[in-house]
């Protein structure tokens, strides 16, 4: 509880204000007030009477005063707070004021002795009930102005009037004063007797709360003489000890214990904490009927007021479970370095940026020893570009957020050489905190390979690239050679065949009628030329197709077809959807493949039927030329086959991809796969 700032203040505050107090002071002290109040007023009457004064209002008056001091003991008895009891204390002194004041005024009593009265009557209670100054400023005001209106009914004073007001006014401050002096001493005295009980209070629930906890807690709370003697074991400790009801009080607690080499000599540290010194926790071994138990101890010291070590006391707990895990533990850690110390791939144990363990294999790898590794932060190993990812990963990992396996890092050797590693790890528990267990494994040498590999990929590319440029220079030579060979063919040797015929004729159109036979023979000479004239212009024609280049490719295969289709061996086109047009190169092409696999197919395969099939859409193209011809096997091909090798040439030019199915007797299917993102 806290103690009030200002006892006194509040104390004093507590009486004018009406809080009720734990002693029924005004209630108290009436009677011994109304006992004196009486003696007095008896006295002064007396004395009166003895002057010379009318004993009837001096009668008359004292039997008033004797009512309102009964008055008040009964008030104040009854009152159900202090407060009423101190303003009923207050009105029946106000009551006595006025009773003195009519009597004094009735026997024209002298100024001063009135003056005298009311002094006492303003001084002694507030001495006596200690109201305060509030409550005798109302006292006073309630009987003055009556006082005031009796002067010309009393005798005046013996002596000069200003020095008896003097005196009075003084008389008043001083009654002022003792009314707070008395108050504020009440209160203090009050505050202290409460904080004196609200301490003993809070020490006897203290030492009752510690006694309860004590006794009721499962830990072992204990007290030893500085012989090792038990002065003090709670309830949990004695059961622990097979002991009861304070049946090992005075028995030496450390020649329980037993010698082990984990644990710590009783006697001895009893010595050192005689000598000065205070240890940590301590553990010992009990040898007690249930078997030997592990007791972990945390001690203190017990001083006498001078400072002077007179026992020692602690709180133990039983750790017996504990040890035999620790036991199974460090069994367990050992296997686990043995494992570990055997493997051929570095294992690490991390903790934050602490490395907690290293194997032989991670000192091989990274040059630094096992003490130079555990001395030196994680972060000094990863190479400083690996460093943000590898600790997103460590806080993924502890997150217990899914981790794909294999992550690949660079480490620095203690060379300065940069490797390589694929890291596996998971999170454990270790020594009662996360950490994370890893492995490693160098991937340096493959790194290498793959580099190598990688530049040879780019070299492999680039010489592809400068394949397919040959042959697609290749094949636009020879189609300009083809172009010029067509219009060779179809305006000159054409033109000088047709001239010959020309002239054949006009040889036979002169000779005589007669000579009939010389004619007929002139006439199949005729024929002759016409039909190589023809078969030129199809060859110029086939050289350079006009038709692909002004209709396109769709018409252009059709138009093939059609010229190579026979009753007995159709040729189909069949087209999935409408074939857009090309580069003009890239149509050159597929025409040029088209053209070969089905001239193959017509003289070579002995097929029944034949099918062009073409796939397009957007930048892909595929054709497809499928007969159910005799077949052929595609690896065991002449290397004289110059139509498959031109097929094949060709499609490198515009980065297509040729494939041949075939084998015998299952007929045979050429297929080209086209696309704009393969230039």
């Amino acid at each position: 509880m806290q103690r009030p700032k200002n006892p006194e203040r509040l104390d004093q505050a507590a009486v004018v204000s009406g809080y009720d107090e734990p002693t029924d002071l005004v209630a108290g002290r009436t009677p011994l007030f109304a006992a004196a109040w009486a003696i007095s007023a008896i006295t002064w009457s007396v004395v009166l009477v003895s002057g010379g004064a009318s004993p009837a209002p001096l009668v008359v008056g004292r039997v008033a005063e004797l009512a309102a001091l009964g008055s008040m003991v009964i008030g104040t008895r009854r009152a159900r707070s202090e407060r009423a009891a101190m303003w009923i204390a207050a009105a029946g002194c106000v009551m006595l004021g006025w009773t003195a004041i009519v009597s004094f005024a009735w026997t024209a009593g002298p100024r001063e002795v009135l003056c005298a009265t009311l002094l006492t009557l303003y001084s002694v209670p507030a001495l006596t009930f200690a109201w305060g100054w509030r409550v005798e400023v109302a006292v006073i005001v309630a009987t003055l102005v009556p006082a005031f209106a009796a002067l010309p009914w009393l005798t005046p004073a013996a002596y000069h009037s200003a020095e008896l007001h003097t005196a009075f006014a003084l008389g008043i401050l001083i009654s002022l004063g003792v009314a707070e002096v008395s108050a504020r001493s009440l209160a203090r005295t009050r505050a202290y007797r409460r904080d004196a009980d609200e301490r003993a209070r809070e020490l006897a629930a203290s030492r009752d709360a510690y006694r309860d906890l004590a006794e009721n807690v499962r830990d072992y709370i204990w007290a030893i003489d500085l012989e090792g003697r038990w002065t003090y074991l709670n309830a949990a400790f004695e059961r622990f000890l097979g002991g009861a009801n304070g049946s090992l009080i005075g028995q030496s607690g450390a020649a329980l214990t037993v010698a082990h080499p984990g644990a710590h000599d009783a006697f001895e540290e009893i010595r050192r904490f005689v000598a000065g010194h205070t240890p940590g926790p301590l553990r010992f071994v009990f040898d007690l009927p249930s078997g030997l138990r592990w007791v972990e101890t945390l001690p203190s010291g017990v001083y006498a007021p001078d400072g002077t070590l007179i026992g020692i006391r602690g709180i133990s707990r039983d750790i017996t479970e504990r040890m035999v895990v620790d036991t199974r533990l460090r069994e367990s850690e050992a296997k686990f370095r043995m494992v570990a110390e055997a493997m051929t791939i570095p294992v690490f144990l991390v903790r934050g940026s602490q490395l907690l363990y290293v194997n032989a294999a991670s000192v091989r790898m990274l040059g630094y020893s096992e003490d130079e590794q555990l001395a030196m932060p994680f972060w000094h190993i990863v190479h400083p570009d690996d460093r943000g990812l590898v600790a997103a990963h460590a806080d993924q990992r502890r997150r217990g957020e899914p981790m794909p396996p294999g992550q690949e890092y660079r480490v620095v050797t203690k060379t300065g050489e940069v490797r390589w590693i694929e890291f596996n790890a998971v999170v454990i528990d270790y020594e009662g905190a996360p950490a994370i267990l890893g492995t490693a494994i160098d991937l340096t040498d493959r790194k290498h390979a793959e580099e190598a590999l990688r530049a040879s990929l780019a070299e492999l590319q680039a010489s592809e690239e400068r394949l397919r440029l040959l042959s697609q220079r290749q094949v636009a030579i020879r189609e300009e050679e083809r172009k010029r060979i067509g219009f060779d063919l179809h305006d000159g040797v054409c033109q000088e065949l047709i001239g010959v015929g020309i002239l054949i004729a006009s040889v036979r159109e002169r000779l005589q009628p007669e000579a009939h036979e010389s004619a007929a023979a002139i006439g199949r000479a005729i024929g002759y030329v016409n039909d190589v004239v023809e078969h030129l212009r199809v060859l110029a024609r086939e050289l350079r197709p006009m038709i692909l280049h002004d209709l396109g490719l769709e018409a252009s295969l059709r138009s093939l077809a059609t010229g190579l289709s026979t009753p007995e061996r159709p040729v189909a086109v069949e087209l999935a959807t409408p074939i857009p047009r090309l580069a003009e190169d890239v149509e050159l092409a597929i025409y040029r493949i088209a053209q070969e696999a089905l001239t193959n197919a017509v003289r070579h395969a002995d097929a029944r039927s034949i099918v062009v099939s073409v796939a397009a859409r957007d930048d892909y193209l595929r054709l497809a030329v499928s007969d159910d011809g005799r077949g052929f096997d595609p690896h065991a091909r002449s290397p004289q086959a110059l139509g498959l090798a031109g097929m094949q040439e060709r499609a490198t030019a515009v980065g297509g991809q040729l494939t041949i199915a075939s084998a015998p007797g299952a007929g045979t299917t050429v297929a080209l796969e086209w696309s704009s993102q393969a230039l």
